[in-house]
């Protein structure tokens, strides 16, 4: 294996390991999903255009980022959805997020 294919698995440990941190605590409120999406679309077109090219390793660098990408997407809407407000001492008042710990009010 060349040193390409190496810096492919190396770039693509940091997803695979926040994907497991992610499974394990089910904590996902400091990701930002904006990042992820834009990440995710961006690495598509450069997939696509290695595609083009005949670019086996750009492809493989671009699909060992996209995969993870889309997974941690899916599991910040996933583990989203489960976090609730859980302050003590504080009404509801008109707000979308609770003032004291940021989370999403579930009805």
């Amino acid at each position: 294996m060349g040193m390409a294919f190496w810096a492919i698995i190396i770039l693509s440990v940091g997803y695979w390991y926040q994907i497991y941190k992610n499974y394990v605590t089910e904590h996902v409120e400091d990701l930002s999903i904006t990042y992820f999406v834009c990440m995710a679309i961006g690495v598509s077109i450069l997939a696509i255009q290695a595609v083009k090219e005949g670019s086996l390793v750009f492809f493989l660098k671009q699909l060992s980022i996209l995969i993870p990408s889309v997974i941690i997407i899916r599991q910040i809407f996933k583990y989203k959805r489960k976090e609730k407000c859980e302050c003590l001492g504080h009404k509801k008042e008109n707000y979308k997020f609770c003032p004291n710990c940021s989370k999403k009010y579930i009805l």
